[in-house]
Order: C-alpha cells, then structure tokens, then sequence
C-alpha cells in the first residue's frame, strides 16, 4: 500500500512538473512571437517616418552636430 501511493505520488509530481514545463515553454514562445511581431511593426512604422521631411532634417542636424537635444526638439516641434 505504501509502495503504491510513492509510486502513484512519483507519477503525479512527474506529471505536473512535465505540463508545468510546457506551459512556460508555451508562454516563452508566445512571448517571443509577440516581441517579434512588436519588431515588424515597429520597422515598419519607422519606416514610414523616414520619409517625413522634418525626421530627416532631424537625422542631418544630429548627425552633423552629434547633440540628440536639437534633434529631439526638431521632432518634437512637429509632434502636435
């Protein structure tokens, strides 16, 4: 009798740490997959903004100047 409910006690602890592995390995993948998608739309959007003529004299002026301020502040003047 006491050697069935260590067993039966071994298979359930076996079980639930075997299922509770796959449920964070699920949550780890949907979470990975949700990042990479995040990361296709954001390069997406990014590029778009590119072509807006103010996000490209902000890109000049940082890259000429090396001061994210004043690059900052050329994009934000055009945020409303």
């Amino acid at each position: 009798m006491i050697l069935m409910v260590l067993v039966m006690r071994h298979i359930l602890i076996s079980t639930f740490d075997h299922d509770t592995d796959k449920l964070i390995f699920s949550k780890i993948n949907d979470f990975n997959q949700t990042c990479h998608e995040f990361s296709k739309k954001a390069l997406f959007a990014a590029s778009i903004c590119t072509e807006f003529d103010f996000v490209q004299d902000a890109y000049q002026e940082y890259n000429n100047s090396k001061d994210i301020g004043i690059a900052s502040k050329i994009i934000e003047s055009h945020s409303n």
